[in-house]
């Protein structure tokens, strides 16, 4: 790990939850970057908007109660980032940053970086045209627990959010289908019945095998959830590989429908 920036006290740290849920932590951070730019402090800006940070309550050993402005990076631009370290500008601008979150009410202690150790590449999180509240809700949450709980925590959020994305889109379309139709069953009345997979032109038969070879995939996501997530008291639980496996490929699916749609 690599601090950028520390305020007065103590300088140890350990970061708890994340402070914000993920559309209202983007307001704050738009309304701090157009602060900068503003005052003509583009460096810090382009610093804030270029790694992605997020902002986390933190506390120490005498319990003090701030903010931490951090991101896990993969290898490549975590080395790259280093290199700013004993630069005398991005210094000012890392202090630049944490004052105008202060200003805005989130005290932020310490600006950190960190290599990502776990593996993870995400597909990213769908931001589906055709929506609901729930399904946004559900969005927001997988991502939430995705950063503060792990993968297998959010997989059951990523299948609420595809469930009720589906009917949604039923429904857009007048397509009946019953009041408590599971995944599995949503998917395949839309893959047989809806409109928007008859023109498929480049690739006809083989792009349909691709989406038809989809359902298994739905399928498999469906007993998951059920099984081996916690969205209910099962004995066995997804590792944090398969749970990540099993948010991509519902995030993949939510990205193509909504391409599709």
């Amino acid at each position: 790990m690599t601090t950028f920036y520390s305020g007065s006290g103590a300088s140890g740290f350990e970061i708890i939850t994340p402070s914000l849920p993920e559309d209202k932590w983007e307001k704050i951070k738009n309304t701090v970057r157009n602060l900068l730019i503003t005052r003509n402090l583009d460096y810090a800006a382009e610093l804030l908007s270029s790694v992605p940070f997020n902002l986390s309550e933190g506390t120490n050993y005498f319990g003090d109660e701030f903010h931490v402005l951090h991101a896990k990076l993969p290898t490549d631009r975590y080395v790259e980032l280093v290199e700013l370290k004993a630069d005398h500008e991005a210094k000012l601008a890392f202090r630049q940053i944490a004052n105008t979150f202060s200003e805005v009410g989130f005290y932020v202690r310490f600006i950190d970086v960190s290599v990502s150790t776990d593996g993870k590449e995400m597909v990213p999180q769908p931001t589906p045209e055709t929506s609901t509240y729930a399904v946004e809700r559900a969005l927001r949450d997988s991502q939430q627990l995705l950063q503060s709980s792990g993968a297998v925590s959010a997989v059951d959020r990523v299948h609420t959010a595809l469930h009720g994305y589906l009917r949604e889109i039923c429904k857009k379309a007048k397509i009946p289908v019953a009041e408590r139709a599971s995944l599995t069953e949503l998917f395949k009345t839309i893959r047989t019945t809806h409109p928007a997979f008859d023109n498929i032109k480049t690739g006809n038969e083989e792009s349909k095998r691709l989406f038809g070879a989809l359902a298994t995939i739905v399928d498999t996501l469906n007993t998951l959830r059920n099984q081996a997530s916690i969205a209910h008291p099962n004995d066995n639980i997804l590792e944090e590989a398969e749970a990540i496996l099993a948010i991509n490929c519902g995030r993949t699916l939510l990205n193509y429908l909504d391409a599709k749609f």
